[in-house]
Formats: C-alpha cells, sequence, structure tokens
C-alpha cells in the first residue's frame, strides 16, 4: 500500500502502467505496440493488458490475434518466450526478413540513410 500511495503522489491518481495497441481486421487482431512502465513489473499488469487485449480482439470478430514476434531463439532463458507462453501460442517461424519496396526512388533514399546512420551509430 505504502508503494502505491508514494506512486500516487508522484504520479498523480491516473497513472498508464501498461497498454498494447492493436488493430483488428478481416478476421484478424494484429498488435503494432506493447509496453510496460517498469516501475510496476512487480505488479504484473502486462498479464491483464493482454487478457484484455485477446478478449477484445475475439469479442470483436477476430479469429488470431498476434502478439508480435520473438527472439531468434526458441530458449526457454527469453524472458519474452517465457512471458507469452502463459497465453498457449500457435509459434509460427518464417525463414529470413524482407523489404517490399513500393517506392524504387524512396527505397533507396530511406535505405541510403539507414546505413548511413548504422555506420555512425
Amino acid at each position: 500500500v505504502a508503494d502505491i500511495t508514494q506512486f500516487i503522489a508522484e504520479k498523480g491518481e491516473i497513472i498508464p502502467v501498461a497498454g498494447t495497441l492493436s488493430i483488428d481486421a478481416f478476421g484478424a487482431a494484429e498488435t503494432l505496440y506493447a509496453g510496460t512502465d517498469t516501475a510496476f513489473q512487480k505488479y504484473y499488469p502486462s498479464y491483464l493488458v493482454w487478457f484484455e487485449t485477446i478478449q477484445h480482439a475475439f469479442e470483436n470478430g477476430a479469429n488470431t490475434l498476434n502478439m508480435g514476434g520473438l527472439e531468434n531463439s526458441l530458449s526457454e532463458k527469453d524472458g519474452l518466450l517465457k512471458f507469452k507462453k502463459h497465453f498457449n501460442p500457435r509459434i509460427e517461424e518464417y525463414v529470413g526478413e524482407f523489404d517490399l519496396p513500393v517506392s524504387k526512388l524512396l527505397y533507396k533514399m530511406a535505405n541510403a540513410m539507414y546505413m548511413r546512420r548504422k555506420t555512425k551509430h
């Protein structure tokens, strides 16, 4: 209770602690962003947020919900995988990644800027 009182004193009475941003279309829901304020991780707000996200998707006609990707291994040490396994997922694995440029000119410019930034950082 002391922790909560301190959080309210510091941040106010309405504190966003976790959230997702998903879109629903054509019988599928796609999660674009998800996050948790690390100050509140010990309260496990992500579980409630994901439960609500999943429930909202299925109540609005989605047959599937994509929770986003995983790291490049299916190691049991991967915290993200451990978290997502609580939701009984079906993991689909695809070979590689790809870019599908819709404008050759813009793609060349964007790629050149990306490579330039990559070499400086």
